[in-house]
């Protein structure tokens, strides 16, 4: 890969870490700055990524998804709980 086929906030695949990252700057000719879910921010050599697949992308975008479901998930159960508290009263 080159570094002019690479774009700020695209998705590629680490053949190192063997995950998918977000590319998020530009180090210099041969490094860039890439997170995981906004965690683990590093430079990374350009040699070691490659696009991400539609699938690998799916799977990265996938556990966003999950927290939220966990969220709405607590928020209706506070909400059942502070009914049966107003029932109650």
């Amino acid at each position: 890969m080159k570094m002019n086929e690479m774009r700020n906030g695209s998705l590629y695949y680490n053949k190192v870490t063997e995950r998918v990252e977000r590319m998020v700057g530009v180090v210099s000719k041969v490094r860039v700055l890439t997170y995981h879910h906004k965690q683990d921010e590093k430079s990374v050599q350009i040699k070691h990524l490659r696009k991400a697949t539609r699938e690998e992308v799916e799977r990265y975008l996938e556990p966003a998804q999950t927290k939220l479901e966990e969220l709405k998930g607590r928020i209706k159960a506070q909400f059942s709980r502070i009914g049966s508290l107003l029932k109650s009263s």
